[in-house]
């Protein structure tokens, strides 16, 4: 299942790049985020493996993910997966520059499911009838974006 939203915010590509990679400034707009920790100064193919801690109060939970950072003169590609148990979750931010403070940002949460087992939970846990409100959920988080890398170029 892949879901997708672009929105064009009045920043330079720096500022909100800074907004995705920096886990303090993630935590301002991710709902939900506790704490993003390297696990280890090596990097694999896949990326730099991190521990992420989500959560509200005492309720907190820990998920292992990798972080790809692909960087060129106008085009930013940053991609963060995260194991969830048997499921998967690419998420890929793809930045273009399309003037010196402004940048468009491209979102694609990508669900991949290891087996047929984890498919069936899938279904159970998001029906159908729940994906829009988990695109309702994105498109909150990536506007709360939009407006801190905003107010940081002001």
């Amino acid at each position: 299942m892949k879901l997708t939203y672009s929105i064009k915010i009045n920043s330079n590509i720096d500022t909100v790049f800074s907004y995705l990679q920096d886990p303090q400034k993630q935590k301002l707009w991710v709902v939900g985020m506790v704490d993003r920790s390297t696990l280890k100064k090596q990097k694999f193919d896949k990326g730099e493996p991190f521990l992420l801690k989500m959560g509200k109060g005492i309720e907190t939970k820990e998920y292992k993910g990798y972080m790809l950072i692909n960087q060129y003169p106008t085009y930013q590609h940053f991609t963060i997966e995260i194991e969830l148990g048997k499921l998967y979750i690419d998420n890929i931010y793809l930045l273009q520059k399309t003037s010196e403070n402004t940048t468009k940002l491209n979102y694609i949460a990508d669900y991949r499911i290891k087996n047929l087992s984890a498919k069936i939970l899938m279904i159970i846990n998001y029906p159908l009838f729940y994906i829009p409100f988990i695109k309702t959920s994105i498109a909150g988080q990536l506007k709360k974006l939009k407006k801190l890398a905003e107010e940081e170029n002001i």
